[in-house]
C-alpha cells in the first residue's frame, strides 16, 4: 500500500512521498482550519479546496506556485509548509 492511498484508492491528502513524518500532523490541522476557512469564506484559497484534503493540496500547491508572494503574506503558515513539502522556495 502506498502511504496516503487506501486499498480502495482514496486518499487523505498527506502527501507522505514528499512531506517528512513530523510535519503530516501539523499539515493536516492546518488544512482543516483553512477549510473551514474557506466554508466561511473567509478565505481568499479557491473554494473548490473544501471539498477534500486532496483538493485542498492542489488548489494550496497552485496558489503556491502561481503566486507565491501572495500567498506567502496571506497564508505564511501554509507557505511554510508547503516550501517544506517541495523543498523548494518558488
Amino acid at each position: 500500500m502506498l502511504e496516503g492511498v487506501y486499498p480502495d484508492g482514496a486518499t487523505d491528502g498527506v502527501p507522505e512521498s514528499l512531506m517528512q513524518k513530523h510535519y503530516v500532523l501539523p499539515w493536516l490541522k492546518l488544512i482543516h482550519r483553512e477549510i473551514d476557512r474557506i466554508k466561511e469564506k473567509d478565505s481568499d484559497i479557491n473554494p473548490y479546496g473544501a471539498t477534500s484534503e486532496v483538493e485542498f493540496l492542489s488548489v494550496a500547491s497552485e496558489y503556491f506556485f502561481n503566486q507565491p508572494e501572495r500567498f506567502r503574506k496571506k497564508h505564511p503558515e501554509l507557505y511554510d509548509l508547503i516550501s517544506r513539502m517541495y523543498r523548494q522556495e518558488p
